[in-house]
C-alpha cells in the first residue's frame, strides 16, 4: 500500500486502527478504545471504567 500514512510511519490494521507508528505499537479493547502503547521497552496500559471509558492507567 502507498499513501501518506505509510510514508510518515503509520501502520493501520484491517479495521483502520493505527497499530503502530515509527517506534511505537498500540493495542485496543474490543470497543476501539486504546489499551496499550509500547515504545521500545516501555509500555503504558489503560483500563476501562464501568461505562467503557478510559478509567486509569499503569
Amino acid at each position: 500500500m502507498d499513501g501518506p500514512r505509510f510514508r510518515f510511519g503509520f501502520r493501520p490494521s484491517a479495521f483502520g486502527r493505527t497499530v503502530g507508528t515509527t517506534g511505537n505499537d498500540y493495542g485496543y479493547f474490543a470497543n476501539d478504545m486504546v489499551r496499550s502503547q509500547t515504545t521500545g521497552d516501555r509500555r503504558q496500559t489503560w483500563s476501562l471504567d464501568g461505562a467503557g471509558r478510559l478509567g486509569g492507567w499503569d
